[in-house]
This record gives structure tokens, sequence and C-alpha cells, in this order.
């Protein structure tokens, strides 16, 4: 069992899944509406009136947003 606990940790360790929030800025300042999706997919999220977004899914380290604005 002790030897099972000590692979199972390392692995865990390497998760490297991270939520992520940001704010969507211009130089005329923050953009509502804008569209934040994970490349190669449908899932996204829309910024608000500041700017902001929460994305909805833990992304991992090589996952690419891709953020568009009319």
């Amino acid at each position: 069992m002790m030897l099972f606990c000590l692979f199972v940790n390392p692995m865990n360790a390497q998760n490297t899944d991270r939520t992520v929030t940001g704010v969507v800025n211009s130089l005329d300042g923050p953009l509502l509406g804008a569209t934040i999706i994970l490349k190669g997919t449908t899932i996204g999220a829309i910024s608000n009136e500041a700017g902001a977004f929460t994305f909805p899914k833990k992304l991992q380290e090589n996952d690419v947003l891709v953020v568009n604005y009319l």
C-alpha cells in the first residue's frame, strides 16, 4: 500500500489543469461581449461589461484560447 501511495502522489503533482480568468481590453478600455473560445472546440465564454471572463472549463498546459471581438 505504501508503494502505491508513492506512485500516486507524483502523478497528482503533474496535473496542470488550470481555471482561467481574465480581462479583455483595448486601448479604449474593457471590451463587452468579446468571445473567448478554446481552439478547436465550441467551448467558450463571453466577457462582461468590465471585460472580465471566467473560462467554463479547466485548461491544460498547451490549450490555446482564441479571443474575438467585432
